[in-house]
């Protein structure tokens, strides 16, 4: 049961044990020991609670302890755990006392399962969003309530030249409150460019890199993300590509109600949501399952990840637009009302209306329930917000939307009311993210003159906008190289 690492078995300095990116820290109620907290994975046997783990690793009687973790997937004889864990290295060890078994003092396991979490003003699950045309939005959780809602940011590693001040939320559900929730707006910034900062005065330091003003631009594009080791690897795959903004339609934690599902989802996406802006639209698994009088459907979505609806004019975070580069994308919530007369219709009447094809050219729509199907699963779902919104996307000549829910891919052609048309959109499901409920296998047979490519895989797409006029999709597994799309298509603007 040995980490991925292989920590040094001749240096007695605890740090040499633990991977580079550990944040030392003070263990509570353990004043001897050296204490340092990080992510790491590793591989074991099966145990009985899959769910949690204690494991040692003995290196001449020096003994870090590793603690807490989550299940990311499992074979008939191994699991790969992944694991905010803390190491707590005894120096008292050095001079030849036993190390600590598991079990054998249930006092210093406890302090052990105190301070496994690390500093409660550590900035955790930070992630970034557009707002506005020069303006980011960063938001994390911590623990203590009393972390100011700031932000410090600067062009250079360590030199934070400006500060900026937001604002803070939390919430309950059941028995559950949440952290502080901080959300702080920061600009304007330059495009195309690289910021380093750090949240509350207390965090180890981030980096983010802008979208550029001009083309070209890329967007990753993944839906139905969830917690699993598959999910891991899409996300390896997308940090590779040179990617300006990810668009995510629907199901993000899968969570279903159990709040700290939403905690693990945070830090699992952290390394690249805290990095590139992440632009996110809802799915039904964000939905809160207990209705209680007066409750929000969607508690923990809207406080976790508030994105720039009102600097849209939308009146619900469940449904916005930004643009980027040369692109205006409007995110849809197949889960907020949308019938002719509800706010959500008439927001994106006075949307589409005000995009200009002379200053953004490319129009990009996310919605989460897709419209065109050839899959089982989920079949007909999306048919009725289709007819109330699909005549106002052609109208506007929208040229590609993506969706998810169903986790399979499939790309349409160019299609508007069950027909082809050059002048309809190209529709795109891609529910691969990798989520816990697996694949949707059984596609219609024979299938649709519509439908172009279908396939049940988990993976990953890039749409990468060259300029005004022509734009590459490109469809990757998470078990294929790279550089080999399995899908690619070129597409023309609409607009020109």
């Amino acid at each position: 049961m040995a980490p991925i690492f292989s920590p040094s078995s001749s240096s007695l300095n605890p740090s040499s044990l633990l991977p580079p990116d550990f944040i030392p820290h003070t263990a509570s109620g353990l004043p001897s020991a050296a204490c340092y907290s990080g992510r790491l994975i590793w591989r074991r046997s099966k145990y009985k609670n899959q769910n949690s783990a204690i494991g040692h690793y003995s290196s001449e009687g020096h003994e870090p302890i590793y603690l807490g973790g989550e299940l990311l997937g499992s074979g008939r004889r191994e699991a790969l755990v992944e694991m905010t864990v803390t190491a707590f290295y005894f120096p008292a060890m050095a001079s030849g006392a036993a190390p600590l078994q598991k079990g054998q003092s249930k006092g210093a396991i406890s302090a052990l399962k105190r301070a496994v979490m690390g500093s409660p003003c550590q900035p955790q699950q930070v992630h970034v969003s557009v707002v506005g045309r020069d303006h980011m939005r960063v938001t994390w959780i911590t623990v203590d309530k009393q972390v100011p809602s700031t932000v410090e940011y600067g062009k250079e590693p360590g030199r934070y030249e400006d500060k900026a001040t937001g604002e803070h939320t939390s919430y309950k559900f059941m028995s559950y409150t949440s952290g502080k929730i901080h959300h702080v707006k920061i600009g304007p910034l330059e495009p195309d460019t690289t910021y380093y900062y750090t949240c509350g005065g207390h965090s180890a330091e981030f980096s983010l890199k802008t979208p550029p003003a001009t083309f070209p631009v890329e967007f990753a594009v993944v839906g139905d993300l969830g917690r699993t080791s598959r999910t891991k690897l899409n996300l390896e795959h997308v940090n590779r590509s040179n990617y300006d903004v990810f668009l995510l339609p629907g199901d993000l934690s899968y969570a279903d109600c159990d709040q700290p599902s939403w905690d693990k989802f945070g830090r699992l996406v952290e390394p690249l949501a805290s990095s590139r802006p992440w632009m996110v639209t809802e799915g039904n698994h964000e939905m809160e399952c207990i209705f209680v009088r007066g409750s929000n459907d969607f508690k923990a979505y809207n406080a976790r990840w508030r994105m720039p609806y009102e600097e849209s004019g939308s009146p619900s975070n469940l449904y916005y637009s930004f643009d980027v580069a040369g692109a205006h994308v409007v995110m849809l919530g197949s889960y907020a009302e949308f019938m002719p007369r509800s706010a959500q219709h008439r927001w994106l009447i006075n949307d589409l209306a005000r995009v200009d094809r002379k200053r953004t050219p490319w129009l990009i729509v996310c919605l989460h329930d897709p419209w065109y199907n050839t899959n089982y699963a989920h079949s007909g779902e999306g048919e009725d917000m289709r007819k109330a919104m699909e005549g106002l996307l052609y109208k506007a000549r929208v040229d590609v939307v993506f969706a998810g829910h169903v986790h399979a891919y499939e790309r349409f052609t160019r299609v508007y009311n069950n027909n082809a048309d050059p002048r309809g959109p190209v529709y795109i499901t891609i529910g691969t993210g990798g989520n816990h409920e697996g694949l949707e296998l059984n596609f219609k047979t024979p299938g649709s003159r519509l439908s172009l490519y279908r396939e049940a895989q988990h993976g990953h797409g890039r749409l990468r906008i060259v300029d005004e006029r022509r734009a590459h999709w490109s469809w990757h597994r998470i078990n294929d190289s790279e550089e080999q799309p399995a899908d690619e298509v070129w597409l023309d603007n609409l607009a020109s």
